[in-house]
């Protein structure tokens, strides 16, 4: 069964905090765990991954914190969830026949491939500026509700 992980779903979600501040400089990890509910241990080894994968950087010095290493118009939602949990796969013999014998004669194969590849193909087409936007959105709308 396909599988969005917490590390992923926390990332995204951490990720879209980060770039709705990206104009106000480098954000902590202190705030963005705090602002996520997430423990920062367990935001560290996200951030680590995102480190890694070029898709955030770290500032040092004592307004320091980490920013975005990439435009939010450039990054897909599945260039994010490839870095945290490596290739999205619905199914493991989808991506290794050699896992299953009946993979030659499945008569369902097709149908679970081209599932992945929808699934592929819409990550790919949102970026994490089009989230941040509809966060921002959505907070405006519901804040003006209430005023």
């Amino acid at each position: 069964m396909f599988h969005i992980s917490t590390k992923s779903r926390y990332g995204l979600r951490t990720l879209v905090e980060l770039a709705s501040h990206c104009q106000a400089g480098p954000v902590s990890l202190k705030e963005l765990s705090k602002g996520q509910s997430i423990s920062k241990k367990y935001l560290e080894n996200i951030f680590r991954m995102l480190l890694q994968g070029g898709i955030i950087r770290s500032v040092r010095g004592a307004r320091g914190g980490y920013q975005l290493a990439v435009d939010p118009a450039r990054v897909t939602l599945l260039d994010i969830l490839n870095t945290i949990d490596g290739p999205v796969a619905l199914l493991e013999c989808i991506r290794n026949a050699d896992m299953c014998k009946k993979v030659r004669g499945c008569p369902t194969r097709s149908l679970w491939k081209g599932l992945e590849e929808h699934i592929i193909t819409y990550l790919k087409g949102r970026t994490l500026k089009e989230l941040v936007d509809q966060y921002q959105k959505e907070r405006t709308g519901y804040q003006g509700m209430y005023i």
